[in-house]
């Protein structure tokens, strides 16, 4: 399958930019940045993401910049086989305000996205993938969460074998406050965020865990987290499993990766048992009530007659003084 990104017509660089690379295309604008795939001196190829001008006016006007620029920077340490390498940071002016800009490595492969919009995969190859994807944010979690999972960030190699590669590792993270403005600008995309994310409240791993159960529900249905699907033709672990992900409570979602694979790894091979070890509640917290032990038989009939006795010689007692 070919990578067939949305090209325009090249589009001039900001000049601290344009004089190290050179614009082979454009592709379509996302949500946070524009994009272009550029050539370096070397010749070589890459993917030059720029924080679009409104994102970094909104987060300017929070003090928070900085904090993507030093995001940005701290992905230049993360070096994983199955994250796309992020080869350099900079900063870049956008008239009044001061922006961002990222060169990563151009994944030459599919996206999910365009994978799914070909046809939906089976239970097995959905969960092996997401399988991948769990691998992946669990090796890398000492460098956060990821906090921004979508089809258009996971790609697929096929070459010399199946192997998933993720991008934007950590890019939402500095602009958590801004997020639900963000969201307003593109419903599709912000369908892909965890509702604690969407109510400005703090995402960390059980964010990624939801994102997790949105890309399986995905690759098994085409489906959006907006949108409804039938999941009447899904394995009743998978559908289990899906439910625990996308808890609308990121306390009662799992908390650790390593569960989250042992159940993909159930459902992928078929497995009888259900994909959770209980059924997803809310997480609220009950005090626990033990129920006394029941007393043995001979207790039963003896504790009335020496109630009876000890009322009979107190009231004997009472009488005779």
């Amino acid at each position: 399958m070919s990578l067939s990104p949305d090209v325009d017509a090249p589009e001039e660089l900001p000049p601290i930019l344009a004089r190290r690379f050179e614009v082979v295309a454009r592709r379509r604008a996302g949500w946070l940045c524009n994009s272009f795939i550029v050539r370096d001196s070397t010749g070589g190829e890459h993917l030059l993401r720029i924080l679009k001008p409104e994102v970094c006016s909104l987060s300017a006007r929070r003090g928070r910049t900085g904090a993507v620029l030093q995001a940005w920077r701290a992905a230049l340490a993360l070096r994983h086989p199955g994250v796309a390498t992020v080869r350099d940071v900079g900063a870049v002016a956008h008239e009044d305000v001061i922006g961002a800009w990222q060169l990563v490595e151009l994944i030459q492969a599919p996206s999910l996205r365009s994978v799914i919009e070909e046809s939906v995969m089976t239970t097995a190859s959905a969960a092996d993938l997401l399988v991948q994807v769990v691998d992946i944010l669990d090796q890398c979690s000492p460098h956060g969460s990821h906090l921004g999972l979508s089809p258009c960030n996971v790609f697929i190699e096929t070459q010399p074998s199946v192997r998933v590669r993720l991008s934007d590792y950590g890019t939402l993270g500095p602009l958590r406050r801004d997020v639900t403005t963000l969201a307003l600008s593109d419903p599709e995309r912000s369908a892909w965020l965890a509702p604690e994310q969407l109510s400005g409240r703090h995402s960390g791993a059980q964010t990624d865990m939801w994102q997790i159960g949105a890309l399986f529900r995905y690759a098994l249905t085409g489906a959006s987290p907006s949108r409804a699907a039938n999941h009447e033709r899904l394995d009743k672990g998978a559908r289990t499993l899906i439910r625990w992900l996308m808890h609308p409570d990121p306390l009662s979602r799992p908390d650790d990766f390593q569960s989250v694979r042992a159940q993909l790894e159930a459902v992928a091979a078929g497995s009888e048992r259900d994909a959770t070890p209980q059924a997803p509640t809310l997480n609220l917290r009950r005090p626990r009530v033990v129920k006394p032990e029941p007393l043995p038989v001979w207790l039963e009939y003896a504790a009335p007659m020496v109630a009876a006795a000890f009322v009979a010689v107190a009231g004997y007692f009472l009488l005779t003084q």
